[in-house]
C-alpha cells in the first residue's frame, strides 16, 4: 500500500506557520492598543484631577504661580496623551494591516486544506480500485479464468 503524500505539504505547512505568526502579531497589537487606550485615559483623569484640586484647595481663587504650575500639568498631561494617541493610531493602522493579511494566509490554508482532503481522498479511492482489481483478478483465476481478461475455455 502506498503512502499518502501531499504535494503542496511544504506550502502548506508555511501556511500555517505564518498564519500563527500573524495571530500572535494581532495578539501583540490588541494588547499595546488597550494598553495605549488605558494610559490615555489615565493622562486625561490626571489633568483633569489636577484642575479639580486646585479649584477645591482656593474657593476663593488661585494665584498666579498655582495657576500656572497647574496649567503646565495639564498641558503636560494633554501633550503626552497626544503623542499616546498618535502612537495609537499607527497601532490601529497596524492591526487593519495584520487582520487583513491573516485573513488573505487564512483563505490560502483554507484552499490548501481542502486541496489536500481531495488529494487524499483521490488516493483512497485509487487504492480501493487497486485493491479491488486484484480481488477481481484472483476470482478469476480460481475461477479457471485468465488474469489477464480473458476465459478459459472449457
Amino acid at each position: 500500500m502506498s503512502r499518502f503524500r501531499f504535494r503542496l505539504a511544504a506550502p502548506l505547512r508555511l501556511a500555517r506557520l505564518r498564519r500563527e505568526e500573524l495571530r500572535r502579531r494581532l495578539a501583540e497589537e490588541i494588547r499595546r492598543e488597550i494598553e495605549l487606550e488605558e494610559q490615555i485615559r489615565r493622562l486625561r483623569e490626571a489633568g483633569r484631577g489636577a484642575a479639580a484640586d486646585v479649584l477645591a484647595r482656593a474657593p476663593g481663587g488661585i494665584g498666579g504661580d498655582e495657576f500656572r504650575q497647574t496649567a503646565q500639568v495639564i498641558e503636560a498631561a494633554r501633550a503626552r496623551a497626544e503623542i499616546l494617541a498618535r502612537e495609537q493610531r499607527s497601532v490601529r493602522q497596524r492591526l487593519e494591516s495584520a487582520r487583513s493579511e491573516l485573513a488573505g494566509i487564512g483563505r490560502r490554508v483554507q484552499v490548501l486544506e481542502r486541496l489536500e482532503r481531495e488529494a487524499h481522498r483521490a488516493h483512497r479511492l485509487a487504492l480501493l480500485k487497486r485493491e479491488q482489481a486484484e480481488i477481481d483478478d484472483l476470482t478469476l483465476v480460481r475461477r479457471g479464468g485468465s488474469a489477464r481478461g480473458g476465459r478459459r475455455e472449457r
